[in-house]
């Protein structure tokens, strides 16, 4: 079997963890294989660069089709076509061209494997005018989607895909746990979140755990966003946290050390550390649950429920988790943040081209409200800050059992699950889970392909009950 993989690039990042490991699970399957993507790639991977893949490639730059270029590059590797194509992101939507790539690749009847990491349908609205024209999401025998939650894959089937076309292929978790012996032994208390501080990470929680934690506790938080977009918003909670005196660091790899006289390197605050924390609302993967299982750190934090179902269905238990942190309404501006939810669904509908009603509003209010509560991670910004100015000031009673919960949890030094409970994530399940969803592809009768209804699976995530502000 001759097999091409195709993405935008292969720089530094997720995807590309994904498609190398991959590769190293075709290799020892015995397949032939190529990735084609721009930019340059990893010393150790069979590769062949098409600039035309990257990212808002200029119209002028292509002379011929995606399609054709990338035929072209396996005729001078293999020979000839490949006998499958597996791409990735298809619809992310950073690319006008992927479309009719996606579009070529369905009607060339070749076995096709389409490998959604993120959508432009999910909170992505400046990617999504990229997504031209209506041959989106082909369905034909031969063509199978593989998705890395059961979340993604639920919805996609929701909007018409054929279970028998949709196969959960998760993201192998490698890499090497801690030395035991090391030289840095973890600070009493000292909280790490290891990521880059972007919105939907949800900064204004580490800043509210930071003001309700027993005395002596710190937080860190790894990066600063790389994209401006965001930047702004890192450096208001840092400010914020600084004019108050909360126990909470930002951007402290390679910028400050976790005790004096250590390093300031990644690997040194997680050797330090005494626990891992994540506040995200929103994930892909999911990742972050169970790297700290290798790494052997307690993780505690927000639960993702459609994200961490898959690692109960697996019986990992990823770390303590709570599902949300109840705000009263009485605490809160309703008639104000009602009218916020309003002028953000508003916006949301506008640049996804699509008509917003009251109703619509309605169903979004309700959800956002129910029990009489909101969550905290899912308030914007300014409420989160008036929540946790009220906690400083001791007008916050009812965040006594999240005091309680993080002094117990705390004191939990152990992690919830050992590194051998994810052989379900290794790269030896990956394998044969991936050598299965090749031979099922392959085995199938070809057929020209239909499509889905690009506009069901719009409607899958711009819906009022998924809104949240950390993402709009």
């Amino acid at each position: 079997m001759k097999v091409a993989l195709i993405h935008y690039h292969l720089r530094t990042g997720g995807v590309t963890r994904v498609i190398s490991n991959q590769s190293a699970a075709l290799t020892a399957l015995g397949i032939d294989h190529l990735i084609l993507s721009a930019g340059p790639a990893p010393a150790n991977v069979p590769h062949r660069r098409i600039e035309e893949l990257d990212y808002q490639i200029s119209p002028d730059r292509i002379s011929n089709s995606l399609f054709h270029l990338l035929l072209a590059a396996c005729e001078r590797h293999f020979g000839g076509p490949p006998d499958l194509w597996h791409l990735h992101n298809p619809t992310l939507g950073k690319s006008t061209h992927f479309p009719a790539l996606v579009k070529d690749l369905a009607e060339s009847q070749t076995p096709l494997i389409l490998q959604p990491h993120d959508f432009a349908e999910d909170n992505r609205p400046s990617n999504y005018p990229r997504l031209t024209g209506d041959d989106l999401y082909p369905v034909a025998p031969q063509i199978h989607y593989a998705f890395i939650n059961s979340r993604d894959q639920g919805l996609l089937e929701n909007a018409g895909l054929p279970p028998t076309n949709s196969h959960l292929l998760p993201n192998a978790v490698v890499g090497e746990g801690l030395p035991k012996d090391s030289a840095n032994s973890p600070s009493e208390n000292l909280v790490l979140y290891p990521v880059r501080g972007i919105r939907r990470k949800n900064l204004g929680e580490v800043v509210l755990l930071a003001a309700l934690a027993p005395a002596g506790t710190r937080f860190a938080v790894s990066l600063a966003p790389e994209n401006e977009v965001w930047q702004d918003v890192h450096d208001h909670w840092e400010q914020f946290s600084q004019q108050r005196n909360l126990p909470v660091d930002f951007n402290v790899t390679d910028r400050i050390p976790p005790v004096e006289g250590a390093g300031a390197d990644y690997q040194t605050w997680l050797e330090h550390a005494s626990h891992l924390l994540t506040t995200s609302v929103a994930e892909g993967f999911g990742l972050a649950f169970l790297e700290p299982i290798l790494k052997g750190k307690p993780l505690l934090g927000r639960d993702l429920p459609e994200i961490t179902d898959d690692f109960h269905q697996e019986g990992i238990q990823p770390g303590r988790l709570y599902q949300n942190i109840p705000i009263p309404l009485s605490a809160l501006d309703l008639p104000t943040l009602r009218r916020l939810l309003r002028e953000r669904l508003l916006e949301s509908y506008q640049q996804y081209g699509q008509s917003f009603h009251d109703d619509q509003l309605e169903e979004a209010w309700q959800t956002l409200t129910e029990g009489d509560s909101v969550d905290f991670g899912k308030l914007p910004e300014p409420f989160q800050e008036e929540i946790i100015q009220q906690a400083l000031a001791g007008k916050a009673d009812y965040l006594d059992d999240l005091r309680i919960w993080l002094m117990e949890t705390l004191a939990e030094t152990e992690p919830t699950a050992r590194p051998e409970q994810l052989g379900s994530y290794s790269l030896q399940r990956s394998q044969a889970d991936l050598e299965a969803l090749y031979q099922t592809a392959s085995s199938a009768p070809a057929g020209p392909p239909s499509w889905l209804n690009k506009e069901e699976v719009l409607k899958q995530y711009l819906s009022p009950t998924r809104f949240h502000f950390l993402r709009s």
